[in-house]
């Protein structure tokens, strides 16, 4: 499985959580998926599957251009749910909910956003997602497009590295990432690929 971040867009750099809501590509995440989908281009894939939400529908329709792929779209690909923090950056969600963002620093698994998602159900999702897509290309080379949030929280269930524990692992715009599934068990080959943006 060929899993990637969308190109960025004009929430990201302003700093603003994106979640479930959705803004545009900026030009530089429009160069950043034209030169993803330059890197892929020799790369034959079974299947492209996509977030449904505009951000990582436009990048995986620029990689899938002129090479007869149809992007299949999935919500369950979708970034996790931030509630009410949706639109805000750092300042103005601590200006309007410290307690809820005090709440969700604590990194407790349970704690859910209003409105939102907890890391809990946002973990439950992003399993059952990539475990759905696998059994229906087994053994077989596909790409997802999807969310910085959801390859992170991915990497970490399949590290195990435990809930509580705050996140630690850059997913760049477009970086590419690799994991084989065996005998039931997922492995990380390829993480954080971004030669194509130099």
């Amino acid at each position: 499985m060929y899993i990637v971040r969308h190109g960025e867009t004009v929430w990201n750099a302003a700093r603003r959580f994106q979640g479930a809501l959705d803004s545009p590509l900026t030009n530089k995440g429009f160069q950043q998926a034209n030169a993803l989908a330059k890197r892929l281009r020799p790369i034959s894939f079974s299947a492209i599957y996509a977030s449904d939400l505009g951000r990582a529908f436009e990048t995986a329709q620029i990689i899938s251009g002129g090479n007869g792929y149809e992007v299949m779209l999935d919500k369950e690909l979708r970034e996790r749910n931030y509630g009410i923090f949706e639109g805000l950056n750092k300042d103005e969600v601590l200006a309007k909910y410290p307690e809820e963002f005090r709440k969700l620093k604590s990194h407790r698994p349970d704690y859910k956003i209003p409105h939102g998602e907890s890391s809990v159900e946002f973990a439950q999702r992003v399993m059952n997602c990539v475990n759905t897509l696998v059994k229906k290309q087994l053994n077989r080379r596909f790409l997802v497009v999807t969310h910085g949030g959801f390859i992170n929280r991915l990497l970490r269930m399949i590290l195990e590295i435990p809930l509580t524990t705050p996140p630690r692992f850059d997913v760049e715009n477009t970086s590419l990432n690799i994991f084989s599934y065996h005998n039931q068990e997922w492995n990380l080959e390829t993480w954080g690929v971004t030669c194509h943006l130099r």
